[in-house]
C-alpha cells in the first residue's frame, strides 16, 4: 500500500492496480493516469510544495518546479559541486529506514533497530510507534503531513497501518487499507504454500534416496 499526502490538503492511496486520490496536481493525475494505463505498477510516490516523483516498476517521473527549479537555475547552482552521489551512501553503511518531514517544521526519522528521533509535538505518534516496537512490529515507512500538524499515515512491515487523518478521509482510507491487508495475508499464504510445496519436494528426494540406497544394500 501506498499513501502520500498533498499539499493542497489532500492525498493520493494506492493498493495493487487500484488507486483514489482527492484535491491532488491535474499534472499528476495525469501522469498517473498514463502509468495505469501502460500497466506499470507504482512502487513509490512523494508529492511536495510544488513537486512530486513516481517511481513505477518499469520508470522513473518527477515535476521540479519550486524550490528544487529555482535553485536549478540559479547562479549557486552552478558553483555547486554537490550532487546526489556525493551525499548518498550504500545501503550497508546506512541503518535510517525511513525519513519524514511535515508542516510545522516537524520531522521523524526511524532507524532500522527501531529507534526513533524525532521533532518536539510528535510525542502522541512516537508514543504510539513505541507500542508497537514492544510487539515487535517495525515501521515500513511513515508519512506526515505538508499541510496540518499532527495528521499522519504509517505502515508497518506486518502489513498493518496506524492513521491519525481527517475523518472525512477515513471511509476511502479504511477501504484501500482492507484491500491492502487481504492482499499481503496472500503473499504470506502464497509463501507459506511455496515452504510446504518445497518441504514436500525436500522429503520425496530424501524417501527416494533412501530407497535407492536400500536397493543398493540389498545387490551387494
Amino acid at each position: 500500500m501506498i499513501f502520500a499526502f498533498s499539499s493542497n490538503n489532500g492525498y493520493v492511496v494506492i493498493s495493487g492496480a487500484e488507486i483514489a486520490w482527492d484535491t491532488i496536481p491535474s499534472d499528476l493525475i495525469a501522469k498517473i493516469k498514463e502509468k495505469f494505463a501502460a500497466n506499470e505498477m507504482i512502487i513509490a510516490l512523494s508529492i511536495g510544495q510544488d513537486d512530486w516523483f513516481i517511481n513505477t516498476t518499469n520508470s522513473v517521473s518527477g515535476k521540479l518546479t519550486g524550490v528544487v527549479a529555482t535553485f536549478l537555475a540559479s547562479p549557486e547552482a552552478q558553483s555547486c559541486n554537490i550532487r546526489l552521489q556525493d551525499i548518498s551512501v550504500s545501503r550497508s553503511q546506512s541503518d535510517i529506514r525511513c525519513v519524514s518531514f511535515g508542516a510545522g517544521d516537524q520531522w521523524i526519522i526511524i532507524r532500522d533497530d527501531g529507534s526513533i528521533a524525532f521533532s518536539p509535538g510528535l510525542k502522541e505518534l512516537v508514543n504510539l510507534l513505541k507500542q508497537h516496537r514492544a510487539q515487535s512490529r517495525k515501521v515500513k515507512y511513515i508519512t506526515l503531513s505538508l499541510v496540518e500538524e499532527d495528521r499522519w499515515f504509517v505502515e508497518f512491515e506486518d502489513g498493518s497501518t496506524a492513521y491519525r487523518l481527517p475523518e472525512s478521509w477515513h471511509e476511502q482510507i479504511e477501504e484501500y487499507i482492507t484491500k491492502s491487508e487481504m492482499a499481503f495475508a496472500e503473499q504470506i499464504r502464497e509463501k507459506n504454500l511455496a515452504a510446504i510445496d518445497l518441504a514436500n519436494s525436500l522429503m520425496e528426494a530424501r524417501v527416494a534416496r533412501a530407497a535407492v540406497n536400500t536397493m543398493a544394500a540389498g545387490i551387494w
